[in-house]
């Protein structure tokens, strides 16, 4: 059965738990995401992998709900279609093991489609918000799949920050999009990410 991870810490409407804090923010901060380094690169840091993983066109209620909250709520018509992926910053982890772990603990390959340090955005009129704990915040999901990869390959627990990257489809100004980001961010627990490619 896969052990793809889940997120049980969250509370109905979505809410994180408190709890311990994630320590790769120590390390990583979530605004300067570190590229992962060929092995054997020059320099003292470990490597940090990213990898974002969306459910196949089609396959994501969620998408479709929070679509429909969006235009339905807040009014926004311009919004014409929402993908959401999930993104993972994974470090203290061995190439291989990280390579076993993509397909089993950060996604569920029947379902999903993974992209690996980015992800393709569309030629139409799109914006692009990222969701993630605040310092400090105890993060379920993250916590689950660092959990899920050393039951998978017996090792140490590597550090996993999470974000939720939303795609808006359509023409969006900024007044919507501020309209957006006051919905999907509660601020007592979560902030907006840096969504950069580089």
């Amino acid at each position: 059965r896969s052990s793809h991870c889940t997120d049980p810490g969250r509370s109905r409407g979505g809410r994180l738990r408190a709890g311990r804090p994630n320590p790769l923010w120590k390390r990583l901060s979530p605004h300067r995401h570190r590229p992962a380094r060929p092995a054997g690169a020059e320099g003292g840091l470990s490597l940090v992998y990213r990898i974002y993983s969306e459910k196949q066109p089609g396959l994501s209620p969620e998408a479709a709900s929070r679509l429909g909250d969006l235009r339905s709520f807040l009014g926004i018509d311009s919004l014409t279609g929402i993908r959401i992926l999930n993104r993972y910053d994974v470090d203290h982890i061995d190439r291989a093991v990280f390579d076993r772990a993509r397909d089993v603990v950060f996604s569920e390959p029947p379902v999903d489609v993974v992209y690996d340090e980015t992800f393709p955005l569309p030629q139409t009129p799109h914006r692009v918000l990222a969701v993630e704990a605040l310092p400090g915040q105890f993060d379920q999901r993250a916590d689950s799949c660092a959990q899920c990869v050393q039951l998978m390959a017996g090792v140490e627990r590597p550090l996993v920050a999470y974000a939720r990257v939303y795609l808006l489809e359509g023409t969006i100004s900024d007044e919507e999009l501020e309209k957006i980001r006051r919905y999907v961010i509660n601020p007592v627990e979560s902030r907006e990410a840096s969504h950069s490619h580089t």
